[in-house]
Parts: structure tokens; sequence; C-alpha cells
């Protein structure tokens, strides 16, 4: 083997102990990871470094496929907005049943700053969940997509 084959081979080692560490981490720094390492849009690496980066996927074994591929699927699942609507539809109730129970106990100020406390409190809360759900949900599918779709090397054994 030559010295520039040894090199990329850890250097594909390398890669791939990093994304199995990030892996085991929260959305955003697997996010982070994603689009600088393998999302040809938002990564500042040539198009040769991410495809170098796709090539050592490629070269993982049995046991660390499962582990980035479920890890992918629950990445993409838990950053779809479509599973948040029922708590929208649930705030919104919250708020009019509040609405309707502060104005039976008395049509105060006090009573007017509350309903618009919570108001505004549970339409920021809902506006950053969907937001980072959105944010995240492209990057999400194309990591999915990307592992799930790939073809592995069949020679690599398991750990």
């Amino acid at each position: 083997m030559t010295e520039s084959i040894k090199t990329d081979i850890v250097q594909q080692k390398i890669f791939i102990s990093n994304l199995i560490e990030v892996t085991r981490k929260k959305d955003k720094e697997l996010k982070k990871f994603i689009d600088d390492n393998l999302f040809p849009r938002r990564s500042s690496l040539s198009i040769e470094a991410i495809n170098d980066n796709i090539n050592a996927l490629k070269k993982m074994d049995k046991n660390e496929q499962l582990l980035v591929r479920g890890r992918a699927k629950h990445f993409e699942e838990s950053n779809d907005p479509s599973k948040y609507f029922p708590i929208l539809i649930a705030i919104i109730g919250i708020i009019i049943s509040l609405y309707g129970m502060l104005r039976d106990l008395s049509d105060t100020f006090i009573t007017f700053i509350i309903n618009v406390l919570v108001i505004v409190f549970m339409v920021l809360f809902t506006t950053k969940l969907f937001t980072n759900t959105i944010e995240y949900r492209s990057t999400a599918i194309y990591f999915n997509s990307l592992i799930t779709n790939m073809q592995y090397d069949e020679n690599e054994k398991t750990s």
C-alpha cells in the first residue's frame, strides 16, 4: 500500500468515527456535522471532499451502518412538522378555553393581561418549535435518503 492510500483509509476511519460520535449527540450538532461535511449546498468543502466523505460512508461496517441508519431515520422523523400539527390544534383549544374561563371569572384588566401573556407565550413556543423543525427538515431528509439509498461495500466485516 502506498502512503497516500494509507492516509485516505485513516481519514475515512476518522470521518466514520466522528459521524458515529455525533449520532449520539443532539439534533443541532448532527445537523451541523451533516451540513459541514455532506450537504453540498451548505458545506464550505469542495465537491471532491464531500464525495470523499460520502465514499467513506460506503466503507462502514454493518454495525456502523445500523447505528447511522437508525439515527438518520430518527433525525428525519423527529423533525417532521406534520407531527406537531395536533399540538398546534391543542394549543389553539387551550387558548380558546382559557379565554372563555378568564372572561367568565371577571372582566378586569388583570384577566386581560394574563390572557395576553399566555397567548403570547404559546405563540412564541409554537413558533420556535415549528421554526426549528422546518430548519432541520431538509438536512434530515437529505441525510436519511443518503444513508438509506447508499450502496455499501459488501467486503467490509462487522466489528
